[in-house]
């Protein structure tokens, strides 16, 4: 069965990564994906084949998440089986995997949302609880956030708000509570930031 798979994947698009690191790639996709069987398979094992490369074309472009490309396939009109085979297989050599996709979303966003945002916003694009917290371990671990990012990522927001610093009247501070805390920072962390560079 791997050997089969390696066949297809040698006859395969070369993956994209569009700013998402680590990703395998693959050689080039046939000109015909529904090209003459010389092997006599019958035409449910071609439909897995159709399947599976057209799970690999939809990772060509930009990385996905599993929800994502299911919905690629169901609208393509390739059933449940034929989607569970065609995710399954390309889970097995690395071209979709949630928790990469989490870290790099983390990766690149976590300058601009707080943490709350980020897991809300990765929870809406179907990845679980558990591989989201992978991601924000993996992001911890490799430096690309810390304990201060939020704070940092705050003050940066503010300062560009009020560039000249200073004291707010009540209604700007109103509104600036208002649009941070629809960014998903708590309010303590606002008020705690707010002391150390508007006063």
């Amino acid at each position: 069965m791997r050997a089969e798979k390696e066949g297809i994947i040698r006859s395969e698009g070369q993956t994209g990564s569009e700013g998402f690191e680590d990703r395998p790639e693959a050689q080039e996709l046939p000109e015909q994906i529904g090209a003459k069987d010389e092997n006599g398979k019958d035409e449910n094992e071609k439909r897995v084949k159709q399947a599976r490369l057209y799970a690999m074309k939809q990772l060509q472009s930009r990385d996905r998440t599993e929800k994502d490309l299911r919905r690629k396939l169901l609208g393509a009109g390739y059933g449940e089986e034929l989607t569970d085979d065609a995710i399954s297989y390309v889970k097995d050599f690395g071209y979709l995997d949630d928790v990469r996709f989490a870290f790099n979303y983390i990766r690149f966003s976590s300058q601009r949302m707080s943490r709350l945002t980020l897991s809300h916003k990765l929870s809406e694009k179907g990845i679980s609880g558990e591989d989201i917290e992978k991601a924000f371990c993996q992001a911890y671990e490799e430096g690309f956030i810390d304990d201060l990012t939020e704070e940092e990522t705050l003050e940066r927001l503010i300062r560009k708000k009020y560039p000249s610093g200073g004291e707010l009247s009540e209604n700007e501070r109103n509104k600036l509570f208002a649009s941070m805390y629809r960014k998903g920072f708590a309010v303590s962390k606002v008020e705690k930031v707010l002391r150390r560079i508007l006063t």
